[in-house]
């Protein structure tokens, strides 16, 4: 009686099978399993498991060693053939490896901005806990928000929240210090003693916990510390400070440049008493209140229970709503999406563009030389390549040129980088050796760039069929898909070129709109002085000033007039209703302020010396904070800040005194010349040197000791928009460059196209077709494509720039001039790219062209 067959474990038989060449695999499986089955019957089970398992052991160094082998034989085979191709091809060539070059080195300038201003407070390490609280203000006109709140705030928060850890109230602001003789000012914060163990910033000297303990203390960062005492230990000397020396308890290190809090002086927040502040004064909105969460706090939770905590305790009642912003989220977004996270989604979307166009051009010329090697590929297949190893061969050439491109990319990025940071004011680094995951994030790019833009051609390619390939009909004229699909890349191409034209040219217009627009206040030739203890020696200082002809006025203010860094919501008035509470800027002023900036009177009368009550009790507010306050006639109405009780005198036209992102805000002007922090010194714009080397030397002998540090208001005003400028020109650098590769790709196409059609332009010629004629037909297809290109260009480049300028709370229009232009200049690009070409074929020989082939 036969034995029934036992078969082996099916793990161990599927591996077996494929240790075993294909060739010997049939006989060899069933030979295994005639010796498993003996072994079994005479043995036992197991030792036929054991058995059959160490033949598989036995098999697998062999099996690699083969497995490699081959790998080699057939890498170096692909890679001679690469090589072949690239001699062979050259001009194609060029045009593939430089457009992924220029791709890929724009995509990684682009993602090295996009990284640097995605780790923008990161470095906290607390980071993920930190919340900044913000106001949410109601107002007839709208909704506002405010990143300042009254000092108040932050503890009440503490008291009513156990999930919150921890606090820390930062009123930032420039004061002036002294050392010895020398004078000079320092971006300042006043914080909270926990401001230190809540954010990241490490003392290099001093002890983090008792450093800001002593009231009469300052920490420095390191480089304020080098600018003052040089090579010194600055510990445990004094600076002198409105009439108070402070001692030296700590040096900071260096603030990191990716911080939305940056200062060079800290000190504690006792000193804002002194200063004549009160820290339970609901009425001053200055401080930045920041919040620590316990780990486990839930962040849903907390804001609903600080929501409605201003209104329920700000003395007089408050309709302000009190809401959180991650740390992480502050520099990115700002109050109302202000930030730069729109140009983080937009670069991002270029470096995409960049690459895809890049990839565009990659299939397109593979398939359209895709007849060159229908034979190659016919052959190949009639002695017996499979269609796997025919993509495989194709791969490698594409993964080839990829990688000889990202050693170029990689190339051009460090030599543009320097050029590339001054453009968009940053200090990135392609530092690969401190961060390896850059390289490989480099290096699985360029690879997924390969097999996206490889793929499509290696399929293609692989699926003509051998007998027809050889007698020369390609797959291409029995189906025709490549041109099509050819046809459907070049529009797309332009689209996304016409839509980047678009864009730029929308922000070009908004800039231009920004620094154009009349701002209601006259900056021009305006020089500000930061100034201390101005109070003292002003009238003397302005008398001296005033005796040269080229300064035409001069006037002293809390702040320059083109921002306020104080903000009040604690303003009584005349007619105030039970709850209302409103956000005002506030400058301190002098009586020839509104003269010197040319400010308009809306209603009322500027500041005069001639009334004594104006330098004590009256008030000026502008357009603006009189339909906030409700007011009809709001001349002689009683208005209240700070225990200054008087009335309002005037009224000035709104006027433009921050961003343009923003809407105007209800102002309030009073005279207080103990407050005074910056003059303002209007000069001859035709004597501009001759003015500021008299200021200079008249600083020199008032003020010996202290820096004669100095601006120009209206530069101040342009840093409002310095970041849109820098990523304007950034774009349209990069809109060019995108504009180079579409074109590159579409002079590879139209030299492709030209070569095939030579016989038939010279029969054409022959039968007396003109020059003219030949030239239209060539580039007619391309043309149309552009055409077509910007019916879907315009409708998304309007929509993402419909969506940017809502940033701004005044805003160009979006023209149908820009369109057009964009249109026209896309065409004239494509004419220009494809004319040289054409024009070349079509005054070429008929003889030679019927020779051809």
């Amino acid at each position: 009686m036969n034995n029934p067959l036992r078969l082996p474990p099916r793990i161990a038989s599927f591996l077996l099978k494929r240790l075993i060449l294909p060739e010997i695999r049939s006989g060899a499986m069933e030979d295994f399993t005639e010796q498993f089955n003996w072994i079994y019957q005479n043995r036992g089970r197991r030792l036929a498991t054991i058995w059959y398992w160490a033949q598989i052991l036995h098999l697998i160094p062999g099996s690699l060693r083969n497995l490699f082998y081959w790998k080699a034989i057939m890498f170096i085979h692909n890679f001679k053939l690469s090589l072949r191709n690239i001699k062979r091809h050259k001009i194609f060539t060029f045009i593939n490896v430089s457009g992924l070059a220029v791709g890929l080195a724009c995509c990684m300038l682009l993602l090295l901005w996009v990284q640097d201003e995605l780790s923008y407070d990161r470095f906290h390490e607390h980071g993920k806990h930190i919340y900044r609280v913000i106001e949410k203000n109601q107002y007839d006109s709208g909704i506002s928000y405010s990143a300042v709140t009254p000092a108040p705030v932050a503890p009440l928060i503490k008291s009513q929240a156990p999930e919150v850890a921890d606090f820390a109230r930062y009123w930032p602001e420039t004061f002036m210090f002294k050392f010895g003789e020398k004078s000079f000012s320092l971006n300042s914060g006043i914080i909270d003693p926990a401001f230190l163990s809540i954010f990241s910033f490490p003392l290099i000297k001093g002890d983090p916990e008792t450093a800001l303990a002593n009231p009469a203390s300052i920490l420095l960062s390191r480089e304020s510390a080098e600018k003052i005492f040089g090579n010194e230990d600055p510990l445990g000397k004094t600076l002198l400070f409105e009439g108070k020396d402070l001692a030296i308890t700590g040096i900071m290190a260096d603030i990191p440049r990716n911080s939305h809090l940056q200062f060079a002086c800290l000190m504690p927040l006792s000193l804002a008493e002194e200063l004549g502040l009160k820290l339970d004064n609901w009425g001053d909105s200055r401080y930045l209140s920041y919040i620590k969460l316990h780990d486990e706090a839930s962040v849903s939770e907390v804001i609903g229970k600080i929501k409605d905590l201003e209104k329920t305790h700000a003395p007089g009642g408050s309709k302000t709503e009190l809401l959180m912003q991650p740390l992480t989220k502050i520099y990115l977004y700002g109050l109302n999406r202000t930030g730069p996270i729109a140009y983080v989604y937009i670069f991002s979307l270029v470096a995409l563009f960049c690459l895809v166009l890049a990839g565009i051009n990659f299939i397109n010329l593979t398939t359209a030389r895709s007849s060159q090697r229908a034979r190659e590929i016919g052959l190949k297949k009639v002695v017996g390549a499979k269609r796997r190893q025919i993509i495989h061969q194709l791969l490698s050439e594409t993964l080839f040129l990829t990688l000889i491109s990202l050693t170029l990319a990689v190339f051009t990025v460090m030599l543009v980088l320097p050029a590339f940071n001054h453009l968009s004011g940053k200090q990135i680094a392609l530092d690969i050796q401190n961060y390896p995951e850059m390289g490989l994030g480099l290096i699985l790019i360029t690879i997924l760039t390969g097999l996206l833009a490889g793929s499509y051609p290696a399929v293609f390619l692989s699926s003509f069929k051998p007998v027809k390939t050889l007698k020369g009909i390609s797959y291409i004229e029995v189906h025709g898909g490549a041109p099509r699909l050819r046809k459907a890349l070049v529009i797309f191409q332009f689209a996304l070129s016409i839509a980047l034209i678009i864009c730029t040219t929308v922000i070009n217009s908004q800039m231009n709109y920004m620094r154009n627009r009349d701002l209601g206040i006259d900056i021009a030739d305006v020089i500000c002085v930061p100034v201390d203890n101005l109070e003292e020696d002003y009238a003397t200082l302005k008398a001296e000033l005033r005796q040269n002809p080229n300064i035409l006025n001069v006037t002293a203010t809390s702040s320059p007039l083109a921002y306020y860094s104080v903000g009040t919501s604690g303003a009584e008035w005349e007619g105030k209703e039970k709850g209302q509470r409103i956000s005002m800027g506030l400058a301190m002023v002098d009586f020839d302020t509104i003269a010197t900036f040319k400010l308009q009177m809306a209603a009322g009368r500027p500041f005069q010396k001639e009334f004594a009550t104006d330098a004590t009790e009256a008030f000026i507010v502008n357009e603006t904070a009189v339909l906030a306050m409700g007011l009809q006639d709001p001349i002689g109405k009683r208005f209240s800040w700070n225990q200054r009780d008087g009335r309002i005198i005037g009224v000035v036209k709104d006027f433009h005194n921050r961003s343009l992102h923003q809407e105007i805000q209800p102002f309030v002007f009073l005279v207080s010349p103990p407050w005074f922090r910056y003059l303002s010194i209007k000069i001859n714009p035709a004597a501009n040197e001759e003015a500021l080397n008299f200021l200079k030397d008249k600083w020199n002998k008032l003020r010996p000791g202290q820096d004669f540090s100095n601006f120009f208001l209206d530069s101040y005003i342009d840093g409002f928009y310095r970041s849109e400028q820098r990523m304007g020109k950034v774009l349209q650098y990069f809109t060019f460059i995108a504009i180079f590769i579409s074109c590159l790709g579409l002079f590879g196409l139209t030299t492709f196209s030209a070569a095939q059609r030579t016989k038939e332009i010279g029969i054409r010629k022959v039968l007396g077709a003109s020059v003219s004629r030949i030239i239209v037909m060539l580039s007619q297809d391309f043309t149309k494509r552009v055409l077509l290109a910007n019916v879907i260009a315009w409708p998304v480049a309007y929509y993402f720039m419909h969506r940017w300028l809502q940033n701004f709370a005044y805003r160009t229009r979006i023209d149908i001039w820009m369109f057009l232009m964009a249109a026209a200049l896309a065409m004239l690009i494509a004419l220009l790219t494809v004319s040289y070409q054409s024009i070349r074929a079509a005054l070429a020989n008929p003889v030679d062209s019927l020779r051809y082939e």
